[in-house]
């Protein structure tokens, strides 16, 4: 199902993470809870279907480490076409992919970390070097 824009445009700014290893959640929610709304659920699942139909995510973290991405990012960038949703992949070898769903662009990323993070959901995605 695509994404479907919310009613109302919420003032803070909204984080999904996807699929993330407990020890990687406890790691980056604390760091992010300062400047966002977070949200982790698991994928595939009912959790990740009504997070997408309900929380309307400013930016999407999807953890790829034990997914396959060449399966896990085209399901995750049609799930939220039409968004404006900033969206990171990353796995725990470091290294990542950044997809802007408004300008529908894509560039990859060398390093992927706590801080790459906070820049992302700041709304300051340029900062971020490939």
């Amino acid at each position: 199902m695509p994404f479907r824009p919310p009613p109302t445009a919420s003032v803070h700014r909204r984080v999904l993470l996807v699929g993330l290893a407990p020890l990687a959640r406890a790691a980056i929610v604390p760091e992010l809870t300062d400047i966002a709304e977070v949200q982790s659920v698991a994928f595939p699942g009912e959790e990740f279907d009504l997070a997408c139909d309900s929380f309307y995510p400013d930016v999407v973290v999807v953890d790829v480490t034990y997914l396959a991405v060449s399966v896990v990012r085209p399901l995750i960038l049609t799930r939220f076409s039409g968004s404006e949703a900033t969206i990171v992949f990353f796995s725990d070898a470091g290294s990542g992919w950044l997809d802007e769903m408004r300008t529908l662009s894509s560039r990859p990323l060398a390093t992927v970390g706590i801080g790459t993070l906070i820049e992302v959901v700041r709304g300051t995605p340029e900062a971020v070097p490939s």
